[in-house]
């Protein structure tokens, strides 16, 4: 018995230390307290923070998020990110759709609910999945929540998410009845009929009108005045080919909205295309007041509102043709040359009758504009301008006010230049003339008798050394430079004229002559790059000289800048409409652009008027061209 008793507790022991060993290994053991960024062994251990660090957090970021402040929810919470705590994993998920990140909300919301399925957060990464253009998995998180129970604002989304999924995936006939039943069960949201307009207006299904009406039949009682509303309606009607409804709804869309200026834009364009000219004009003109950009409405650009004045006075309108012919005269000075069949006049008398006080004085500043007292209509406007109440006109009376001080500032300016200009060349012919004398008397001195070489029969080289040293003692003198420079260029020195014209300029820098001669150098050199930039500079100095203006042309027209050829051409032909070269120039354009009629009109022109024999060569082989074989 004994010798069984001895083995059996040498089993029972080994057993219990077994059972002990095992226990202790799966027994968890508590971490020692270290501080953070502490070591043990070589490793960096990262110390979970307290539930009270956590709570902490977690309140400093929901009340910056419920102040719009989700840069700084963020960080509040951006150390916490790979906690496992499924609310604040949610609250992540929330915070970054706010911030539209919404590939990182997706995964913080997926966190969150791998801990725990919560219906809320469940919408949040469906509506977190559909910005991140996936909607066949959002509309898989949604569809779990159909029987479930939700409170109403969630249902709303969920909805709304299914609806949205399903346009996304082209599913229009399921998004379009997920949208009625959003309308049947919250027939106060907006969004959901907004959203059902939109999808409409993009897929233009064939039953688009009787789409639009079921929407309506729920829509106008609740919405009604609501500027997205209407403005989508008015949408879907364009898309449906139903103007006079379109033209309703944008009508109601202004008026719950009168400050916006898109409305008035379409309702002119639906006037416009059904030959209501006098309604488009009206519309027309509010949409100018209310500072719509050109860039959206071309019938904004001021040759287009000219063409409106005078379509105004053809409906007896003067009301409105005065305030076109300002708006567009204002903003483009050229229009003051252009034929305005008689409708100044005509709005001169009807505000002399009809028009305000302001306006009888303002008109009168305007009409001497156009007689070219800019004095006089500066001097009016200053006087005007602390009477005026209504703000349209004092805008006018601004912008005419500025524009003449600066023409009267220019012309000071020009005349300056003259004057200085005019007395460079007295000081330089003082200066030649007793040049020329001191050198006659040397001359004649080391003559001693012997008759001079008329300088008519001396070689090219000897007129080029002689005029170089002119300029060596001209001292600076811009004048005696320039017109060295002008001598060397005759007689084929191009580098030698070069380098007075570029003196000339160092002592003259508005001396825009200079420019124009350094212009004519770079193109007989073909450099066509140099040549503008000295056009340009001429140009700058001397902003209406219709030669500089005609030679620019010229030259984008051998540069094939075309648009720009065109506008210093027409430019040209303002300033002096016997320009042969700016004639050539739209002649050739139009000639390219296969308008043979209007290319050959404008060669006859430049034909009646240049007497240059170059030029005329030139229109003679181009009119040969145009009339052809």
């Amino acid at each position: 018995m004994k010798q069984l008793i001895l083995p059996l507790l040498l089993v029972a022991c080994l057993s219990f230390g077994l059972l002990y060993l095992v226990f202790n290994q799966r027994r968890p053991r508590p971490m020692p307290v270290l501080a953070p960024g502490a070591q043990t062994g070589g490793v960096t251990v990262r110390v979970s923070p307290t539930p009270a660090e956590v709570a902490e957090a977690v309140r400093r970021a929901e009340e910056a998020a419920k102040a719009g402040r989700f840069e700084e929810a963020f960080q509040a919470l951006e150390k916490l990110q790979q906690e496992d705590d499924p609310r604040l994993q949610a609250l992540l998920g929330e915070i970054q759709g706010r911030r539209g990140s919404y590939a990182s909300a997706a995964v913080h919301f997926e966190r969150a609910l791998a801990r725990k399925k919560e219906p809320a957060w469940q919408v949040g990464l469906a509506e977190a999945l559909l910005r991140s253009d996936r909607p066949a998995a959002a509309e898989k998180w949604l569809a779990e929540l159909e029987k479930t129970p939700l409170v109403p604002s969630l249902r709303e989304r969920m909805l709304m998410g299914r609806a949205q999924a399903a346009s996304a995936t082209r599913d229009v006939a399921g998004a379009l009845a997920m949208f009625q039943r959003l309308q049947r069960e919250f027939p106060g949201s907006l969004a959901g009929f907004l959203e059902a307009l939109r999808l409409l207006v993009q897929e233009r299904p064939n039953d688009l009108p009787a789409q639009i009406a079921s929407l309506r039949e729920k829509g106008d009682a609740r919405h009604s005045g609501v500027y997205d509303y209407h403005f989508w309606l008015a949408k879907a009607y364009d898309q449906a080919g139903k103007p006079a409804e379109s033209e309703e709804q944008w009508r109601k869309a202004s008026a719950s909205r009168p400050e916006e200026p898109y409305p008035h834009q379409m309702l002119y364009q639906l006037a416009r295309a059904g030959g209501r000219s006098l309604a488009a004009l009206e519309e027309l003109l509010l949409l100018y007041d209310l500072g719509a950009e050109a860039a959206s409405e071309p019938a904004l650009l001021p040759r287009a509102l000219f063409q409106a004045a005078l379509e105004a006075r053809e409906f007896g309108r003067l009301d409105l043709a005065f305030r076109f012919l300002r708006a567009s005269v204002l903003r483009d000075r050229s229009l003051l040359s252009q034929d305005d069949q008689g409708t100044v006049q005509a709005v001169a008398v009807h505000v002399a009758s009809a028009g305000t006080p302001e306006e009888q004085k303002f008109m009168a500043a305007f009409q001497a504009i156009y007689q070219g007292e800019h004095r006089e209509a500066a001097q009016l406007a200053e006087k005007l301008l602390p009477e005026v109440k209504d703000p349209h006109l004092r805008r006018d009376v601004e912008t005419l006010l500025a524009d003449c001080r600066k023409i009267l500032s220019d012309e000071a300016a020009y005349r300056k230049y003259l004057a200085d200009q005019q007395e460079a060349k007295r000081q330089a012919a003082l200066a030649s003339a007793a040049a020329a004398a001191s050198a006659a008397a040397r001359l004649a001195a080391a003559a001693s008798g012997t008759p001079r070489t008329p300088s008519s029969g001396s070689p090219k080289a000897e007129q080029i050394a002689r005029v170089k040293e002119r300029l060596a003692a001209a001292k600076g003198n811009p004048a005696v430079l320039y017109d060295g420079g002008r001598e060397l260029f005759a007689l084929g020195d191009r580098e030698g004229a070069r380098a007075a014209f570029l003196k000339s300029l160092k002592e003259a820098p508005n001396l825009w002559e200079a420019h124009h001669c350094l212009a004519l150098i770079a193109i007989s050199e073909k450099n066509n790059t140099e040549a503008a930039g000295h056009l340009e500079q001429a140009m700058r100095l001397n902003p209406d000289h219709a030669k500089i203006k005609s030679l620019y042309a010229f030259l984008k027209l051998q540069m094939g800048d075309f648009p720009s050829a065109v506008v210093h051409a027409q430019r040209a032909l303002e300033l002096d409409a016997q320009d042969g070269q700016a004639h050539l120039v739209l002649a050739d354009i139009y000639y390219r652009s296969k308008r043979e009629d209007d290319a050959m009109r404008m060669v006859n022109q430049g034909l009646a008027v240049e007497t240059d024999p170059r030029i005329v060569a030139a229109l003679e082989a181009l009119k040969a061209k145009i009339q052809g074989p």
